[in-house]
């Protein structure tokens, strides 16, 4: 079968979802007419719901954009301790002037739990 993309919206979107999917096109054209339906239909809710996202914020854009709900957005603040670490980290290695080479640097994080609050403080007797 023959595909002419250019012209063909239908075409087009089988092929954007057998990609997105990790399949060639003849791989696709072998899945069942229910499972290809699926997954055109899955792409078609993600493709309106993408649509109706702020591009800024990632909010549903009717609300985030609304200028009645300008001063209703209640921000709170917390902090992430793995993220923390590793801006510390980040920060230690490009030294006090700040020019410490990070180009292609990999930052792994692990928790160590001998490290946590919790176990350097004494158990509480029962």
């Amino acid at each position: 079968m023959t595909r002419h993309l250019h012209d063909d919206a239908a075409a087009r979107a089988e092929a954007r979802v057998a990609r997105a999917m990790g399949l060639s096109m003849s791989q696709w054209d072998d899945l069942d007419e229910h499972d290809r339906a699926y997954a055109l239909a899955l792409d078609l809710v993600d493709a309106e719901d993408a649509a109706g996202r702020c591009t800024c914020c990632g909010g549903v854009a009717a609300e985030c954009q609304n200028p009645d709900n300008q001063h209703a957005y209640v921000v709170t603040f917390r902090r992430c301790f793995r993220t923390l670490a590793v801006m510390e980290a980040e920060e230690k290695r490009r030294g006090k002037d700040g020019l410490g080479d990070m180009k292609g640097v990999l930052t792994v994080v692990r928790l160590d739990p001998a490290l946590k609050k919790s176990a350097t403080r004494p158990q509480s007797a029962k």
